[in-house]
């Protein structure tokens, strides 16, 4: 009895996915994977295993336990991004045209600043900041 009530549903459901609208997903986005200078020199390759300085806390905090000692790290990255656009007619879902502006560079020049620190308080016993 219940399947055949779930059946005599699904033409309903069928037709309202069809006619409803779902709005665009407009995004993007910007990754910076880098943790360090001597990590970016090797394209971060191994950089979750390897415990060479305090920055192993970006990406494997128990690497700290392989360190000997002090340390720290501190990087600035600057970037210089570029996205240039020019509107063409663009319009939005409902056929209006999309608002803002008609071309330029969206890039946004920025300074990405980090800092490790790790401190061996006893052999056994790490302590990292990052």
């Amino acid at each position: 009895m219940k399947r055949r009530h779930l059946y005599s549903w699904l033409p309903l459901l069928v037709a309202l996915g069809i006619v409803s609208k779902s709005s665009p997903a407009l995004a993007s986005g910007f990754a910076l994977s880098e943790q360090s200078v001597p990590a970016l020199g090797n394209a971060v390759a191994g950089s979750a295993a390897t415990a060479e300085d305090a920055s192993t806390i970006f990406s494997n905090p128990a690497g700290l336990t392989r360190l000997s000692g002090n340390s720290t790290v501190t990087n600035l990255f600057v970037i210089f991004p570029s996205a240039r656009f020019k509107n063409q007619g663009s319009t939005i879902v409902t056929g209006a045209p999309l608002l803002g502006n008609n071309d330029g560079d969206a890039g946004v020049d920025a300074l990405v600043p980090n800092f490790y620190a790790a401190w061996s308080l006893t052999d056994r016993v790490k302590l990292g900041l990052g």
